[in-house]
């Protein structure tokens, strides 16, 4: 029995050690808004709160409009949308 709840420490251990060293840093867009200074007002709370939750960072990336935003993604310059 002890063996067992040693083993599951350790597993539980190295995911939690292997999420903090793989927290990775990824760029988000939204479509419908325009400028940096909306965008972070309006989903500034939901970044942060993503970030919380994942461990991972999140940056804001401006787009103009869908095409620009096709060109991001395509370009590797942008990882997500929310349209």
């Amino acid at each position: 029995m002890k063996f067992v709840i040693k083993t599951i420490l350790l597993i539980c251990l190295s995911l939690g050690i292997g999420s903090v060293v793989s927290a990775k840093n990824y760029k988000m867009a939204v479509t419908d808004i325009e400028g940096m200074d909306a965008l972070i007002s309006e989903w500034g709370p939901f970044k942060e709160a993503l970030e919380k939750a994942t461990g991972d960072t999140f940056e804001f990336f401006a787009v103009s409009n869908q095409t620009a935003t096709a060109e991001a993604l395509r370009g590797k310059k942008l990882d997500f949308v929310f349209l």
